[in-house]
């Protein structure tokens, strides 16, 4: 593997209403579209910046490097003073009851990833002043600085968000991050580095430093930049979604020295992408004092399948994790429901804007296992040690219908239609275990051979029917047992083509039953 390759670029969108102005914006949107605004804008920008740093006489190396904006006296940043920090990616879009979530929803929200460990979340917008991200955004700052962790802001390249008639394609970009910078930068949740806040993004544009960082500098705000970023084949300027080769990632921190640190978003790969390039990322960081922030995906089902076998690829993944000792680690991601790597607590409500739409989605699926399979592995990256499994605990992964299950002829593909993938599915009951003494694990009448004390997996062929029934067996007899929550059937209705992951509840009060030997 040595690069997954990209679509370049993209469209704006013509013919959208004229966003509302933010006060204090320096740079006027009334050039024409097309290639010489570009140019002018870029050569304009690349002038304010020259000046800047003649002025201040200091450059990104000096005075701790890796800073976009106002110069700020800071001492160099020492990567590996920094972590361990575990978090996840937040779409912030999509609170548990949509735009008009309550703030005591939200606060419980953000409460429970604080019990979970986390101590940091990156919130990430797709526009700004659209379905009241601002709001959203504040309001998620207040309820991380009452449970005691951090957060991060994080954009896109909003170069999609065209605002209207004038078709300006960097008005977002240069409208809307200074103004999440200008929001947040004084929060007290804020994430900082040495006092310096601290951002993020998904394909952080590559436009940063020519264009944000002067419109920074003039309000006198100083950043750090933590992002994700498609990276640039050094040979030909081709975009990665993930790499094998270390001196891609060295060509990322030479070609954009204003970044302080680069995160794995692990979604659409496979186990073993997402280790290889968390290893990567994670020594090559290290070797140029900058930041790792390593990804963790449970499953991904969108335009491709990335299938993590059960519990097993989570498991790979973060043995590597614990090997490597990045500076984070994000789940990625918490709520993209769509895209199926969801491990929050599923919405109270539905959250579907009409631009999502309501009937192009199946009922969610409960993902909670896949976190709490992870839970012996994040303390242990918390902590600094190995791994220990302290209680005995059973989860179950499956679909709720067989492979051979055809889809509905006219219902949406990532509705009952069935997605392109779906015929990709193993066709499997997976269980792992967390096991304090060797035991045998039995899925409904199929027994497994012993597996040592630590963590087991097992799995068997999926059959339409009664929930699973999981046994756990020391000695050859019952200790403790679990029913999955829903039947298996024909029809793609429960769930459509997404898994069901949870930890089963166990009832020790049946110990002592015979098995029934297979």
């Amino acid at each position: 593997m040595r690069g997954c390759r990209i679509a370049q670029g993209g469209e704006c969108t013509p013919g959208r209403e004229a966003l509302p102005a933010f006060s204090g914006f320096r740079i006027s949107t009334d050039a024409p579209y097309g290639r010489s605004l570009m140019r002018t804008v870029f050569s304009a920008a690349y002038l304010l910046l020259a000046v800047f740093l003649a002025v201040t006489e200091r450059g990104q190396a000096s005075g701790g490097g890796g800073l976009l904006g106002a110069p700020k006296d800071v001492p160099p940043m020492r990567a590996d003073a920094i972590g361990p920090e575990l978090g996840g990616h937040f779409m912030l879009a999509l609170p548990p009851h949509g735009t008009g979530t309550r703030q005591k929803v939200i606060d419980a929200q953000v409460r429970r990833w604080a019990q979970w460990g986390f101590t940091f979340m990156v919130f990430h917008c797709d526009a700004y002043e659209r379905g009241h991200y601002r709001t959203m955004m504040r309001r998620y700052y207040d309820a991380c600085a009452k449970a005691g962790i951090r957060a991060m802001a994080s954009w896109g390249w909003f170069y999609w968000a065209d605002p209207g008639p004038k078709h300006d394609p960097l008005y977002p970009a240069r409208a809307w991050i200074p103004q999440i910078v200008r929001d947040t930068h004084d929060h007290p949740a804020q994430f900082r580095i040495d006092g310096v806040p601290v951002y993020s993004a998904f394909n952080c544009p590559h436009y940063m430093e020519e264009l944000i960082a002067p419109l920074l500098a003039e309000d006198g705000l100083t950043i750090r930049m933590w992002p994700h970023m498609y990276y640039l084949l050094p040979e030909s300027g081709d975009k990665l979604h993930c790499t094998d080769r270390s001196e891609v990632i060295a060509h990322m921190f030479d070609s954009f020295p204003w970044l302080s640190g680069l995160a794995n978003f692990s979604g659409d790969m496979t186990a073993e992408q997402i280790v290889q390039l968390n290893r990567i990322m994670t020594r090559t960081a290290a070797a140029r004092g900058r930041l790792s922030m390593a990804g963790v995906t449970p499953f991904y089902g969108s335009h491709a399948l990335r299938d993590m076998g059960g519990f097993r690829g989570l498991e790979k993944q973060w043995r590597g994790i614990l090997e490597d000792r990045p500076n984070a680690v994000w789940w990625v991601t918490m709520n993209d429901w769509k895209e199926l790597t969801y491990i929050d607590d599923l919405p109270e409500t539905p959250v579907w804007r009409p631009e999502w739409t309501a009937h192009d989605i199946a009922t969610l699926l409960d993902h909670s296992g896949y976190r709490k399979f992870c839970e012996p592995f994040q303390q242990a990256y918390l902590e600094g040690r190995e791994v220990r499994i302290e209680r005995d605990r059973l989860f179950l992964c499956h679909q709720l219908h067989p492979a051979r299950t055809r889809g509905e002829p006219g219902s949406p593909a990532h509705m009952f239609g069935g997605r392109v993938w779906r015929t990709q599915l193993p066709d499997r009951i997976f269980v792992a275990a967390h096991l304090t003494e060797p035991a045998r694990i039995r899925i409904d009448d199929t027994l497994s051979v012993e597996f040592p004390a630590g963590v087991a997996h097992f799995d068997v062929p999926l059959r339409v029917g009664k929930p699973p029934r999981v046994s756990l067996l020391r000695a050859g007899r019952v200790v403790a047992e679990g029913v999955g929550p829903l039947p298996i059937t024909e029809s793609p209705r429960p769930g459509a083509w997404n898994y069901l992951a949870v930890e089963l509840e166990l009832r020790r009060d049946e110990a002592d039953r015979e098995p029934e030997m297979r």
